[in-house]
């Protein structure tokens, strides 16, 4: 093989891996997203704890405020599955998971 076949091999092969990359990217953002953003998920359960509690709680209710409060905000922190996390997911997954294989040889003559 010249080296111009073994460059254009190596470009297709690039090319291929990326655009299969790019679509199990977007196939697993597909899958994996939420009906709503965890952000709105967040002010949704804060507006039920408005609902739910009034200003004049006693100390047990103080405190199960503030444990469902801390749930609604640790929700609102979580990262969301966007095209770019899945494409670096999907990249870590291809190039890290599997059997170590012997990459044939080729005498450039």
């Amino acid at each position: 093989m010249t080296i111009e076949a073994l460059l254009r091999t190596s470009l297709w092969r690039t090319f291929l891996f990326a655009a299969y990359s790019m679509l199990g990217a977007w196939l697993f953002c597909y899958v994996e997203r939420t009906p709503i953003t965890y952000k709105e998920m967040s002010a949704n359960m804060l507006d039920e704890l408005r609902q739910k509690y009034n200003i004049t709680m006693d100390h047990s209710d103080f405190i199960a405020f503030a444990n469902d409060a801390y749930k609604a905000i640790k929700v609102e922190k979580k990262v969301e599955w966007t095209f770019l996390n899945s494409t670096s997911y999907v990249f870590t997954i291809l190039t890290t998971i599997g059997k170590l294989h012997k990459l044939p040889t080729v005498n450039i003559s």
